[in-house]
């Protein structure tokens, strides 16, 4: 019927939200590694240079530090955020189906 044709098509349209979702959490994850790595790699930097100059980047390190802290925080609160819309997307998937099934049921 017309309106399972129209349930089934609001799904689709859900489901791939939800891939799209899935895909940024992936990028925002991948990101937030990329980050601590180059700032991994930048303090191993700052450590082999000269006594001298240790102390002048001490500043830096922690600078660095807080940035890495706040980008995997708001990462993994994007990620939290994006995991509970998909779960209210895949409920509603999940409750439109059912909708759905029940009218062809009755008819």
């Amino acid at each position: 019927s017309q309106s399972t044709l129209g349930a089934t098509t609001r799904c689709i349209d859900l489901e791939a939200e939800v891939a799209e979702a899935k895909g940024k959490c992936e990028g925002l994850a991948s990101r937030v590694e990329e980050v601590e790595e180059a700032c991994a790699a930048r303090v191993k930097e700052i450590a082999s240079e000269t006594e001298a100059q240790v102390q002048e980047k001490d500043a830096e390190i922690e600078r660095l530090s807080r940035r890495v802290g706040t980008l995997t925080e708001s990462g993994r609160k994007a990620a939290d955020e994006a995991s509970m819309r998909m779960a209210e997307k895949l409920s509603m998937i999940h409750a439109m189906r059912k909708a759905a099934e029940e009218r062809d049921l009755a008819t």
